[in-house]
């Protein structure tokens, strides 16, 4: 009869379906372990790539943190060669400030002795020969020494004019030999206008210049 058929059938088709239903069971259960799994590796995975990336950041901070210790060297050493030059030169320099400071003490002790010697030369010797002028200087030096007066031994008049004014004379056309150096020094010191004995106009062409 069709009910047994039935039966029957069913019967099979259950007998067919049970084992893959519990393979199916398993297979879900399998596959919901491996996703399970997956799960863990990918946040896993997830944790990894931040610290990598956690670690790339601060790679990429220790190169830009070397870059500016390098380039801090590089600065610090070129300091550091100019500092040596500087010292160097300051210890060069120091010999000549030891000389320059000795030399103006000593300058300092026979000042009195210049400043007469330089009145009486601006005063008197401008209308003398350079022999004739050394002659007056060599007897006056001499009569200060023996009034006791401390004064050079190798008085110059030209030496009391500033050196930067004794430049631009020459640049304004003087010759810088030493009788016109003085005569000019005669001339910017006195307080009356001078006479000047000038057949070349040499005088007249620096006094135009400097005036």
């Amino acid at each position: 009869c069709l009910w047994v058929r039935a039966i029957d059938n069913y019967s099979a088709v259950s007998k067919d379906i049970a084992p893959k239903k519990q393979q199916l069971a398993v297979a879900e259960a399998e596959l919901d372990a491996a996703q399970h799994k997956l799960a863990a590796a990918q946040a896993h995975l997830k944790e990894v790539e931040d610290k990598v990336e956690a670690l790339q950041v601060k790679m990429r901070e220790a190169v830009d943190y070397k870059d500016q210790l390098e380039d801090d060297q590089r600065q610090t050493q070129v300091k550091l060669h100019r500092a040596e030059q500087l010292v160097n030169g300051l210890s060069s320099e120091q010999v000549r400030w030891i000389e320059a400071e000795k030399r103006l003490s000593e300058e300092q002790e026979k000042l009195v002795g210049t400043i007469l010697l330089a009145a009486a030369c601006i005063a008197y010797v401008g209308p003398f020969t350079s022999a004739f002028r050394e002659t007056l200087i060599t007897k006056w030096t001499a009569a200060c020494k023996s009034y006791a007066i401390p004064c050079s031994d190798s008085f110059n008049l030209a030496s009391i004019a500033d050196p930067v004014k004794v430049r631009q004379w020459g640049i304004d056309g003087l010759p810088l030999d030493n009788f016109s150096k003085e005569n000019a020094t005669v001339v910017s010191k006195a307080m009356r206008w001078p006479l000047c004995i000038d057949p070349q106009s040499q005088a007249y062409g620096w006094i135009k210049k400097s005036e």
